[in-house]
């Protein structure tokens, strides 16, 4: 393990074989380390090394430096290095995971369906499940004074999701144990690799997939996969249009120009990437704002005003 030492970068000094990350599915979750390492190093220089077992990483310190990574050299660092197996695991081949030409050519199709216009086609059914989430938050105050705020926006983002990219009525909001949320909620806390493995995936993806390894769990597959096709069969089937996610992709799915072609394989592993990218980062930012907004009432006096 020389190779920033080697390159007169300042790094952190790894232990055997397990580099940074030592303690991480144990005692530390994965970010700890990460986070003593930038805390260690920030101000030293634009960026400093960091070792996932083996494999160096450069960890960036330096605001200038990730804003020219992510737009102005964007085309030097499009692969973002994570791993994927299409063939053994499907779900894993979506526009966050794929390199090269494969993720520039489904980024060029998919690119359209991210348009402001569109998006705004979808507000409707956000209304919806926000007008189901106060229905249900009444009902709740109504039994007891004190509610799992990070429960229910858990329960209100998965609504608006299913809707909005599967065109489902998960109806969490109302059935905790619906469907949907059910195995969505075990998603985020059931995997199929003790950590360790899985931070060998992602430090070797190249390796991982050459041994056909897996990150989804079986039952996740078939879910996505099953509603994914019974919901385009019964779109199909039955000429049912929807301003939402997934009517777009059934039109380039169907599309005369084969350079707009969607498969099913792709619709599936993006409709989950719909899910897995808004799911966490949004009932997580709400449940935060909403706690703040609790502890400060002229916050809640200003944001209301502004509403």
């Amino acid at each position: 393990m020389l190779y920033w030492r080697r390159r007169g970068i300042p790094y952190e000094e790894p232990a055997f074989l397990l580099g940074n990350i030592k303690g991480v599915g144990v005692k530390r979750h994965f970010y700890e380390p990460l986070r003593e390492v930038y805390e260690k190093f920030k101000g030293s220089g634009p960026f400093c090394g960091y070792y996932m077992l083996v494999q160096p990483v450069a960890l960036v310190l330096d605001l200038d430096l990730a804003k020219n990574i992510l737009i102005k050299d964007f085309q030097h660092f499009e692969n973002r290095g994570v791993f994927h197996n299409p063939q053994d695991d499907p779900l894993s081949g979506h526009l966050f995971n794929l390199e090269d030409t494969v993720w520039k050519n489904l980024r060029t199709k998919l690119s359209p369906t991210f348009t402001s216009g569109k998006m705004k086609q979808m507000f409707s059914l956000v209304v919806k499940v926000s007008n189901d989430c106060r229905e249900v938050l009444d009902e709740m105050l109504q039994q007891s004074r004190e509610v799992d705020i990070k429960e229910l926006v858990a329960r209100y983002t998965t609504d608006v999701i299913g809707s909005c990219a599967f065109g489902l009525e998960c109806n969490s909001l109302k059935d905790p144990e619906a469907e949907f949320r059910v195995l969505n909620k075990r998603m985020f806390t059931k995997f199929r690799h003790p950590k360790l493995v899985h931070a060998f995936m992602h430090a070797f993806p190249k390796l991982a997939k050459r041994l056909r390894m897996r990150e989804m769990l079986d039952e996740t597959n078939k879910f996505y996969f099953r509603i994914v096709r019974e919901t385009v069969e019964y779109r199909e089937k039955n000429n049912v249009k929807r301003n939402d996610f997934m009517n777009m992709m059934i039109e380039m799915k169907n599309s005369k120009n084969e350079n707009e072609r969607l498969t099913m394989k792709e619709i599936t592993a993006n409709a989950f990437l719909f899910f897995v990218a808004g799911f966490e980062t949004s009932s997580t930012a709400l449940a935060f704002a909403l706690y703040e907004l609790a502890r400060n009432q002229r916050a809640q006096d200003k944001l209301r005003t502004e509403i």
